[in-house]
């Protein structure tokens, strides 16, 4: 692996807004790679907190059912005071944590702006998975089949 393996194998996460697409891609991420990860959401009902439930994720809508972990990252969707119930060695936004894992890596690409991001990002994957390259799509997108089934792909 190209990037820092150490910020992922062998810690415990909790996921705040787990039920987001940019945070359930994290999720997915983080899993795969060795991070033990635990999600809270305010509504178990959406697909995505279903499909994760159902890849045996830990996901509550109550704070206090949350294990210890070393860290706690958070979408900056969710309120200080539920951020303050959880028990982390660090928290850190979902931003913030996505910069350190995309810092890991010798070169990255970023998608901006207010439309298209899922489906220049699934274009751009769909051509860069022939090469020894890695994608990650923070969105749903049945443009390429970068995405088919899941929110995440990832090819080393």
């Amino acid at each position: 692996m190209v990037f820092d393996e150490i910020l992922i194998k062998n810690n415990k996460f909790v996921m705040l807004g787990i039920g987001g697409i940019g945070m359930s891609a994290l999720c997915c991420f983080l899993k795969q790679n060795g991070g033990d990860v635990f999600g809270y959401d305010r509504s178990l009902k959406g697909d995505i907190v279903r499909k994760l439930q159902k890849s045996s994720m830990f996901v509550t809508d109550a704070v206090n059912e949350l294990p210890a972990a070393d860290y706690c990252i958070y979408s900056d969707a969710i309120p200080k005071e539920i951020i303050n119930e959880v028990q982390a060695g660090q928290f850190i936004s979902r931003g913030n944590f996505l910069g350190k894992v995309l810092a890991g890596f010798p070169t990255s690409v970023a998608i901006c702006g207010s439309h298209g991001k899922t489906t220049a990002v699934a274009m751009l994957g769909e051509i860069l998975l022939s090469s020894p390259a890695s994608v990650f799509l923070g969105g749903a997108s049945m443009a390429a089949s970068v995405i088919l089934d899941s929110v995440y792909r990832y090819a080393a």
